[in-house]
């Protein structure tokens, strides 16, 4: 979760600086979400994983991770929306972002 966080960090700052946004952003979203979500169990958005490294411990950690998903889903969005050819999607971006700020 770091290291998309990371990403996150890098597509804002390339916004914000008026810099454009390389594919590989997506690309590295898109494989971070593809992998968490085929990681899970069938049909589900629940993720088990050992807690132990031992083989004859059976003990698993399950995480619900609906919501990392869907984060990623709407970071895959706002790459979209930010690359698409409105000539404004950038300010009302920033504009956006201006007023969370002031209200937190």
């Amino acid at each position: 979760m770091l290291q998309t966080r990371n990403v996150r960090r890098q597509i804002v700052e390339r916004v914000l600086k008026g810099i454009p946004i390389r594919t590989h952003f997506a690309i590295s979203l898109k494989n971070a979400m593809d992998s968490m979500a085929l990681s899970c169990e069938a049909n589900s958005t629940i993720l088990n994983l050992r807690t132990t490294s031992d083989e004859s411990i059976v003990e698993q950690a399950s995480f619900e991770i609906k919501n990392e998903l869907d984060e990623f889903e709407k970071d895959l969005s706002f790459l979209k929306f930010i690359q698409s050819d409105d000539v404004y999607n950038v300010e009302q971006f920033v504009e956006v972002r201006l007023h969370l700020i002031i209200f937190f």
